[in-house]
């Protein structure tokens, strides 16, 4: 269960079920810092379209938003978290990490070595709450 409140009201809740769990003895990665701030991906349509996604993309935004960044530094990327979104109760989420120090040919070139690190889940809907459009807007300031 994820939630949040603003001025002692609920701004949205999310209950989900869990499936397809792999932790992180199943992956053959090396240990990652959980210092390190991830990028966050988030792909499928869902994500633009539906209320409940998109409020709860905002939430994984807030939960892992440290500060704001002018720009990136690249070289210093080492985990991704990419959100899929399958249908409209399904999101999928995985872990990676950029398992070497890449170039600026590698940027130029758009790709990136990436390792699944784990965990890996599925995340399906059950309950969601979301506070008023009023109270959302109040927040977002």
């Amino acid at each position: 269960m994820f939630g949040r409140t603003f001025d002692d009201h609920l701004l949205d809740m999310f209950e989900f079920g869990v499936s397809n769990y792999r932790g992180l003895k199943e992956f053959k990665a090396q240990e990652v810092n959980n210092q390190i701030k991830p990028l966050l991906s988030f792909q499928g349509d869902q994500f633009d379209f539906s209320e409940k996604h998109k409020r709860f993309k905002n939430l994984l935004i807030d939960l892992y938003k440290t500060t704001d960044y002018e720009e990136a530094n690249i070289p210093e990327l080492k985990r991704i978290m990419v959100f899929t979104s399958v249908g409209e109760t399904i999101i999928n989420c995985r872990q990676f990490e950029i398992t070497k120090t890449f170039t600026e040919t590698d940027t130029n070139n758009k790709s990136l070595p990436l390792s699944e690190i784990g965990p890996s889940y599925d995340l399906s809907f059950r309950r969601d709450r979301a506070g008023a459009s009023d109270l959302f807007k109040a927040a977002c300031r």
